[in-house]
C-alpha cells in the first residue's frame, strides 16, 4: 500500500490502469478511515471489492450526468454525516459515453464542483485517472494530467 500524506482542500488525482487505481483507491479508503470520521467514495467502476466499516458511504455510478447529480447534491449529506474525505475512482471511465461537444465542458463543470466540495467543507479528495481506448476518456485523461497534485502508479 502507498503511504502518503494528502491535502486538505487540494484535490489529488491517482494516475493509472484502472486496476491499479481501483485496489490503491480501496487501500485509500481503509486508510483514510483510520484518520477521518466519515468518507464518501464514489465508485464510477463497480469494482469496489471490500467491504468497508460503517466510516465509509458508497454510492455508484458509471454515467458521467448520474456523477454530476450525486455531487451537485450532496452538500447536505456532507455536512449531515459530517464528511471528511471524498473519493472517485475513476472521473474519465464515465465520460466513455458522452456526447463528444460535451466532454470538455462537463470535464470542467464537474472539476469545479469537486473543486469548490473540496474547499468549502475542507475535504480530503482523491480522484482516479484511468487511461481506455475511447476518444472522450483520452482527452478527459489528458486533460487530468495537466493538473496540479497527482500520484502516478507504476
Amino acid at each position: 500500500m502507498l503511504e502518503l500524506q494528502f491535502k486538505v482542500d487540494e484535490p489529488t488525482i491517482v494516475y493509472g490502469y484502472k486496476e491499479d487505481v481501483n485496489i490503491v483507491m480501496d487501500d485509500f479508503a481503509q486508510k483514510l478511515g483510520e484518520h477521518c470520521n466519515r468518507i464518501m467514495f464514489i465508485d464510477t467502476l463497480g469494482g469496489v471489492r471490500k467491504r468497508f466499516d460503517s466510516k465509509v458511504y458508497r454510492l455508484y455510478t458509471d454515467k458521467i450526468y448520474d456523477l454530476w447529480t450525486k455531487l451537485s447534491m450532496c452538500e447536505g449529506f456532507i455536512t449531515a454525516k459530517k464528511i471528511e474525505a471524498l473519493l472517485i475512482n475513476s472521473l474519465t471511465l464515465p465520460f466513455r459515453d458522452a456526447d463528444e461537444l460535451e466532454v470538455m465542458p462537463v470535464l470542467h463543470h464537474l472539476l469545479r464542483l469537486i473543486d469548490s466540495l473540496s474547499k468549502k467543507y475542507h475535504l480530503v479528495t482523491i480522484v482516479g485517472n484511468s487511461p481506455y481506448e475511447n476518444a472522450n476518456v483520452t482527452k478527459v485523461s489528458d486533460y487530468l494530467m495537466l493538473r496540479g497534485n497527482m500520484i502516478r502508479l507504476r
